[in-house]
């Protein structure tokens, strides 16, 4: 049971200390190794691995990473706002944080 108790806890802090964003999306970028690299307005709570302003890195290898790509296009498209959850890694590309989910704000 102590076992079970302490993988959810550790599971729910990887969640806790992953960043967040909102906002517009400001700039999107297809790069090198099928990744796709998008700004927001705001990044807050980034892992130590994210150092490059409010950026985030998705790949497009993953049906997942491009459900993301297409979700940000018509978001930025339409100037809707979006809101996201990291990952709390750099996994998609080495100085970006990896999305956990994007949704687009109504």
């Amino acid at each position: 049971m102590k076992k079970i108790l302490s993988a959810l806890l550790m599971l729910q802090a990887s969640f806790v200390f992953s960043g967040t964003g909102s906002g517009q999306v400001t700039h999107i970028m297809v790069i090198e190794n099928d990744a796709v690299i998008f700004s927001v307005e705001q990044h807050l709570d980034k892992p130590a691995c994210s150092t490059v302003r409010d950026d985030w890195a998705v790949s497009l290898t993953t049906e997942t990473g491009k459900a993301m790509y297409a979700l940000l296009l018509s978001a930025a498209a339409q100037n809707q706002s979006v809101e996201i959850n990291g990952k709390n890694d750099c996994i998609d590309w080495h100085d970006r944080e990896t999305p956990l989910w994007i949704q687009v704000e109504p």
